[in-house]
């Protein structure tokens, strides 16, 4: 991919001068790579703001919370509840291993970790939003060296001094490379009344990505929680086929699967991927 120091639009409503959503990110400079980071998420009149370190180990304390420019300290439960005229329109909680922003009214969910920042909308508003995660997963893989530059430059926030840079030889072959990535997988299970358990893994798994396939594999044993099968069409649970494993498409519904029973199972991880 390109390389920019610019803040770019991750997600926004489209064609709107006031967004009810909007979701930016200021990438790690050429210069300094672990320098402090913001992400910033505009849901309705407010503005939501996590600084963090890209390269740093991750955990809750390290990350800070901004609401409206104001800072914020995580309650017991670890989270921030963000509220519009009195009533709650958001949620922050972060953990050891993530900060997430959930926003029912407004239909947006922002996940980050040490390795990515995902952002999902609702089906309704899919269609209504541009940015860099505008793109089906599909289209991103078939994205060349000049789609990511073009795409860089129309996505910048306006009235910024930042510049986008085409990647070097060596880093395009890199592009070309495959490799693993880290995500939730799905497994189903049949409990001990015979009844069908659809089960995701409590973290995120080594696996291949669709265009790429397992050169080398080993069991181990994980933690994953499960929900039967009518609960499991309540949350949509629906997978995908990403490489040769069920991947969770829709990690909203982990948040409403914190109270499920966690489970211990065998799966397969990739350790190493090829073309």
């Amino acid at each position: 991919m390109a390389k920019t120091d610019c803040e770019v639009i991750l997600a926004g409503d489209c064609g709107s001068s006031s967004k009810e959503v909007l979701v930016t990110i200021k990438p790690a400079s050429n210069q300094d790579r672990t320098a402090e980071r913001e992400l910033k998420t505009v849901v309705g009149s407010n503005k939501i703001q996590i600084s963090f370190r890209p390269r740093s180990s991750f955990s809750a304390q390290q990350m800070k919370v901004k609401v409206n420019d104001v800072q914020q300290s995580l309650d017991s439960n670890q989270q921030v509840v963000v509220e519009e005229s009195g009533r709650q329109t958001a949620v922050v909680q972060c953990d050891s291993v993530r900060c997430e922003i959930y926003s029912e009214k407004y239909g947006v969910y922002v996940s980050i970790d040490n390795e990515r920042v995902q952002v999902e909308v609702n089906s309704e508003k899919s269609h209504q939003m541009c940015g860099l995660c505008a793109f089906t997963p599909q289209r991103s893989q078939q994205l060349t060296m000049t789609d990511s530059m073009n795409l860089f430059e129309e996505n910048k926030v306006p009235n910024q001094q930042c510049t986008v840079q085409e990647p070097s030889w060596q880093e395009q072959q890199q592009h070309d490379t495959c490799s693993q990535v880290y995500k939730h997988k799905v497994k189903y299970v049949t409990d001990e009344q015979g009844r069908v358990q659809t089960c995701v893994s409590v973290d995120r798994l080594p696996t291949c990505t669709t265009r790429c396939a397992s050169k080398s594999i080993r069991t181990e044993s994980e933690q994953f929680r499960c929900v039967h099968e009518q609960q499991a069409k309540q949350l949509e649970l629906i997978p995908s086929i990403e490489g040769e494993e069920l991947i969770l498409t829709d990690e909203r519904a982990l948040l409403k699967m914190k109270s499920a029973r966690v489970v211990r199972s065998n799966i397969n991880s990739a350790l190493q991927c090829r073309n």
